[in-house]
């Protein structure tokens, strides 16, 4: 008890201390917080989607820019779609969709 009233009049005598030794304790706290709900809501919580485990992230490289595994935007799986789609007709032998 004792060394806590010293250190609480030793506070006092130096606020500019004080206010540093807050705010970069109340900055920790804050970024310790954030982070964890961040890991806690990315890693360690299911998805909220029925069979999660069969979810898959289509990606694709960009050669020209020397990007690897860049995520696909959804028009552009769509295109990726459609050209799949008409590759299946090519490939059975139909060259004209009516």
């Amino acid at each position: 008890m004792h060394d806590l009233k010293f250190a609480l009049r030793q506070l006092r005598k130096s606020p500019g201390f004080t206010l540093i030794a807050v705010i970069t304790i109340a900055l920790g706290i804050g970024a310790t917080t954030a982070i964890f709900t961040v890991v806690d809501a990315t890693l360690l919580e299911p998805l909220p989607y029925p069979h999660a485990e069969q979810l898959v992230s289509i990606q694709d490289d960009l050669p020209g820019l020397g990007a690897r595994d860049v995520g696909m935007s959804q028009p552009d799986g769509e295109i990726y779609s459609i050209l799949e789609f008409l590759n299946t007709f090519r490939q059975r032998g139909l060259t004209k969709i009516i």
